[in-house]
């Protein structure tokens, strides 16, 4: 991130975010628990960030993924991104369909594409890239500054034989190359050169496999994107999982470059409301709801207008709520911001409710307030 500000938010929340600023763009970023890995874990992520931080326009899911080689010049270090091909949106489950008779595996899930805007951002970085104007590269060297996020040997970049056997092929270092197609998610970690490949024909072929995109697509609009950690073998490792996330940061760092700002809140501001937000639901948890509604100015129908006061027959419906002490005392925003209307069913509070809050915005206010 260029701004960086940590910000734990407690209660019954089980994960931790950090705030922040990538060049205009204000971020939000969580990480899964350490163990919990699967498309139900990053389902629940996206779910409970999209609760907590509503304005949240998109995701940018950045991490790790093993390589297909083959197909393309696949090596460890590059970049996977998610693109519509032929059927697919972009990512495909490898773990769920069914065997038709004869064996024929059909798929029975699919899945959104990313969102249209990041297409067209893809689009644009794509021709940035081709005509040399890119910022991968640059990006990627504030990263490499620290060592375990540095390329390994390029001893350690051997391809072996899907048979097993030990006898690889070494593939040297080379620059970043980004890679756009299928990205392949399911609950199962892939370390079997031969399951690898027969699940990349399987599925009409796919860049990378990886275990978190799949429980994103459909409620969460994102991009993916993968650096390629290893080979989905039997020779599967870590050595290169810190350059392969660094590699994909670099890349989600330069899809936000690309993306104008619209109506940028300052972080503080972002920061601010959580915050609100925290208090107010921790003094209502701690809080006995009558103890809580008996501290709140009360605009009650059976406080009615006086005889000589004129009044439209026609809007009858919503007057009365202006002629009101405690309302008239609560729109000046000189007490409690919080104003509880009373009434039966039958005297349409919520209606009146959205009257006064449309009023509010639109005509003698700006200040915020809230209506029960």
């Amino acid at each position: 991130m260029d701004e960086e500000d940590d910000f734990f938010l407690h209660g019954n929340e089980s994960f931790l975010y950090t705030l922040g600023r990538i060049g205009d763009h204000n971020v939000v970023i969580t990480c899964l628990p350490a163990g919990q890995l699967g498309t139900n874990s990053a389902a629940a992520a996206a779910a409970q960030m999209k609760s907590k931080f509503t304005a949240v326009r998109f995701g940018l899911m950045a991490g790790v993924g093993g390589g297909v080689p083959g197909r393309m010049d696949t090596r460890l270090g590059d970049v996977v991104v998610s693109q519509p091909v032929d059927s697919h949106g972009g990512v495909v489950k490898y773990d769920f369909g069914k065997a038709t008779l004869g064996k024929v595996f059909r798929k029975t899930s699919f899945l959104n594409t990313p969102p249209p805007t990041l297409l067209s951002t893809v689009v644009q970085v794509k021709a940035n890239h081709f005509l040399g104007r890119g910022c991968l590269m640059n990006a990627l060297a504030t990263l490499s500054c620290h060592k375990i996020f540095s390329p390994q040997d390029s001893e350690c970049d051997i391809l072996f034989p899907s048979t097993y056997s030990h006898v690889g092929d070494h593939r040297p270092i080379r620059n970043v190359v980004v890679h756009y197609g299928t990205i392949a998610s399911g609950n199962s970690v892939i370390k079997d050169g031969l399951t690898r490949e027969r699940l990349d024909v399987k599925l009409g072929g796919v860049l990378c496999f990886e275990m978190e995109a799949a429980g994103l697509m459909n409620s969460f609009p994102c991009l993916v994107i993968r650096g390629i950690c290893d080979y989905a073998d039997s020779h599967k490792n870590k050595h290169w999982q810190p350059y392969a996330s660094a590699t994909a940061a670099a890349y989600a760092k330069e899809i936000l470059s690309v993306i104008p700002p619209n109506d940028v809140v300052p972080m503080k501001t972002v920061r601010d409301a959580v915050l609100r937000e925290e208090l107010v639901r921790s003094a209502i948890d701690n809080l006995d709801i009558h103890e809580f509604l008996s501290i709140l100015p009360v605009a009650s129908q059976s406080e009615w207008v006086s005889p000589e006061t004129p009044i439209d027959p026609n809007d009858l419906a919503h007057t009365w709520i202006f002629q009101n002490s405690d309302f008239q005392t609560w729109s000046k925003h000189d007490g409690n911001p919080v104003l509880w209307i009373s009434g039966a069913p039958q005297q349409n509070i919520s209606l009146i409710s959205s009257y006064v809050i449309n009023r509010k915005i639109c005509g003698f206010s700006t200040t915020q307030s809230s209506v029960f």
